[in-house]
Formats: C-alpha cells, structure tokens, sequence
C-alpha cells in the first residue's frame, strides 16, 4: 500500500506538452458533449438495428430478434464536425465513462420506444417482425421512464398484440450494485420482458458463474483469442459453455467466419455482428425481385438503420424488416 500511495504523490515529469495535443481519451467533458448532442439530435438519425440470428437446421437462417442502440460512431462523428476536433472512441475509451453516458442516452432510449409504439416506423415493437431488445443500464430500468413504457406497452399490446421484448445489460454494469441490479431483474420480469445478459467476455465466462443473475440468453463476446487458448483453457470456456446452456448464448461480435465455426463446434447456434450482418443481406438480395441495382453494403446499411432517409432506395421494406425466409446455407467447415 504505502508503494501505491508513494506512486500516486510522485509528480507526473511529463507536463502537458509533452503528451501530444489535443484531449485525451475518454475525457469527461467530450461525453458530456456526447450526451447533450443525443439530446439535440434527430432521434432516428442516430439509432441502428442489428439483427441477430439462428443457425442451423432446417430452416438454415432464421432471424430471432434485433438490438436498438444508439449508434456512438455516429454521435462521435457528429460532435468532431461540429467542433472540428477528433472524437473518435472518446465514448468508449473509458468503461465506467461510458456507463455515465449510458445513463443519460437511457431517457431518450425509453420516450422514443415509448412514442413509436404503434406508429408501424422502424423503431415500432409492437408492429415489428420480431422481437426489439433495449440495451439499458440498471437504472434505465428502475427510472420513471422505463415504467411509463411498460405501463404504454401493456396498454397498446392488449390491441396489437407483439412480440416479448428484452431488455440488455451488460455485465460489468449488472456487478456494480448487486441490489440494484436485483431490482431491475424484477422489473424486467414483471414487465414479461426477457432479460438478456450482454457483454460477457470468455474469461467471465470461465471465471463466473453467469446462471447465477438468471437472464434469459447471454451474449459471449467473440474474441479470435478464444480460438487460441490454451489446452487448460480450452476446457474450461467450454465447460462452462455447457454448464450454462450453449442454446441459451447468442456468440456476439460475430465479425469473420471463424467465429460461427467456433461457436458451432461449442454447440451454439445463435449468432449477431457484421459477418451476420453480411449473410442475412446476401440471402435478402437471393430472395428479392427488386434487388437488380443493389450492393450488399447498401442492403446491410438498409437493414441496419431507423432513418427513413437512410433506407431510401429499397423497394421491398417488407423484406427489409421481415428479413429472409429461412433457407438452409452453406455451414462453416
């Protein structure tokens, strides 16, 4: 302790200048700049989708249900243009910043779920083809918002029924405040609500016991690390991929085809990321009669966005938001 203490009073030789110009990562004032700009911003304009799938079986690919998030690449673009500074990963270069802007982007998550229910839009869960997941912090879901979109769902579904919906939190946030997150699992569940368990890396999952926190699925976060381990730990994720239900896990940050071919070894079928991404706008052009002057690129972003500007030029948004029928593919050796 008294080494620690000595290293913290020891004066930083460095001075400013010396560190390069400009703000350093995850600064707290470019995340407040983050959040007030989501605040000001065209709702739509900065939220994507991305669905997730399963695969395998009979009907091939099959998409299960879609994540809404706000999208932190584009708030951080934003705010560069509009200070003409470079804001590039300030959101995510601290974990614990990212949770306070979290928390800020939470009110508007829940009043734009709220105020679209019904309205048939890109951001509707009651008319969507599948299930929508909410990515929340704890006291997203213990704030007044979260219980007037409850309170605004179970009003409108009585009418239109829907699909369940889910609720996402990561992790790291879920073992903050274990009372709180208690609370919060408990209202997830008596707002019939799937609780999903996001952002677990491989080593929580060898080193924790994730059943424990009871959620619905768990989303492992794919790390080409995983293919590499150790014989010991090797064993030991896999292990606990059992023990845990390999058909309760969704492989997240499925980038490349060596994640599906790890996952699938492991017995998981479920699946969400960019190489997903790719594969449900491939099927999506198979299987559509307007897609003759269509890239896939412009298919994915298509798919992926709320804006309508920015799903202009589909001729088929029937397919768009219902996604490909269930087809068998090609599966990775």
């Amino acid at each position: 302790l008294a080494a620690a203490m000595a290293y913290v009073d020891t004066p930083d030789p460095a001075g400013p200048e010396d560190r390069g110009q400009g703000e350093l990562p995850g600064r707290t004032a470019s995340v407040d700049a983050i959040a007030v700009l989501a605040g000001e911003s065209d709702l739509e304009h900065i939220m994507r989708r991305q669905t997730a799938v399963l695969l395998g079986g009979a009907r091939g690919l099959r998409p299960i249900f879609r994540e809404l998030t706000f999208s932190i690449v584009e708030l951080e673009a934003r705010l560069s243009a509009r200070d003409r500074v470079d804001a590039t990963g300030q959101a995510n270069a601290d974990p614990f910043l990212f949770r306070h802007l979290a928390r800020r982007l939470d009110a508007r998550m829940l009043d734009a779920a709220r105020g679209h229910l019904g309205e048939g839009t890109p951001l509707d869960m009651l008319g969507a083809a599948m299930p929508t997941h909410l990515n929340l912090t704890v006291g997203g879901v213990l704030s007044t918002g979260f219980a007037r979109f409850v309170a605004a769902r179970s009003d409108a579904s009585h009418v239109a029924g829907g699909h369940r919906p889910g609720v996402e939190i990561s992790m790291i946030e879920a073992c903050v405040d274990g009372a709180a997150f208690m609370r919060a699992r408990a209202a997830v569940a008596a707002a019939g609500m799937a609780f999903v368990l996001d952002g677990v890396s491989h080593l929580a999952m060898m080193q924790t016991r994730p059943a424990a926190m009871a959620p619905d699925l768990l989303k492992l976060d794919w790390s080409p690390r995983m293919a590499d381990l150790a014989r010991a730990d090797r064993e030991a994720l896999a292990a606990a991929v059992a023990a845990f239900g390999a058909e309760r896990i969704v492989l997240h940050r499925a980038e490349t085809e060596a994640s599906l071919r790890w996952g699938l070894a492991h017995g998981i079928r479920r699946f969400q990321g960019r190489h997903v991404d790719a594969m449900l706008g491939a099927a999506r052009i198979l299987e559509c009669k307007l897609s003759g002057g269509c890239s896939l690129g412009q298919c994915i972003g298509r798919e992926t966005a709320v804006a309508l500007p920015h799903r202009a030029g589909c001729g088929n948004l029937a397919l768009l938001e219902a996604g490909p029928a269930g087809r068998p593919v090609p599966m990775p050796a």
